[in-house]
């Protein structure tokens, strides 16, 4: 969806029916969420409903729903400015999937707020490189597939930085 409204902005669509796709959008979601289980559509089951909203009071519930984000808080902050070179944290397993969804926290307790900046610097330039591309695309196609992969690449990094610092809620 993030794509889509990506290439719907570059392809020229007015704020007010990017506004008003994403009100519908957003009615359609808290329809389903909250009529769903009365008309016998259960979108989350209840384990994934705590996943998602764990996020907000990870302390509440620290041994279930928020093992993942106290753990990858600890790592990161365990990290300081320049790393732990043996990183207790994730290579002990405390980290839940270091490997994948918790890369961050990972990256963070190795190589420190030095290490994790060098990372997000990196990404900030392979995306100013994709804007560039997008830029001087010479026509309407190579346009959209820059902003495609512009918009994908911010998404997905948002989203993971997001979720081991804990401003997002967990994959579910």
């Amino acid at each position: 969806m993030v794509i889509a409204f990506t290439l719907l902005f570059i392809a020229g669509t007015g704020w007010k029916q990017l506004a008003a796709l994403a009100a519908l959008v957003v009615v359609a979601a808290a329809f389903v969420l909250a009529a769903g289980p009365a008309i016998g559509v259960h979108v989350l089951k209840p384990y994934q409903e705590e996943r998602f909203t764990g996020f907000l009071h990870p302390s509440s519930n620290p041994q279930s729903e928020g093992y993942q984000l106290l753990e990858s808080k600890i790592a990161i902050g365990a990290g300081q400015k320049t790393g732990r070179a043996h990183a207790p944290q994730t290579s002990l397993h405390f980290v839940p999937e270091d490997q994948t969804d918790f890369i961050f926290a990972a990256l963070g307790e190795r190589y420190g707020f030095v290490g994790a900046g060098l990372v997000l610097l990196l990404y900030a330039l392979l995306l100013s490189r994709t804007l560039r591309v997008l830029v001087m695309a010479k026509d309407l196609y190579g346009t959209l597939v820059a902003a495609g992969v512009a918009g994908m690449l911010m998404f997905q990094v948002f989203v993971n930085v997001g979720m081991t610092i804990g401003i997002m809620p967990l994959p579910v």
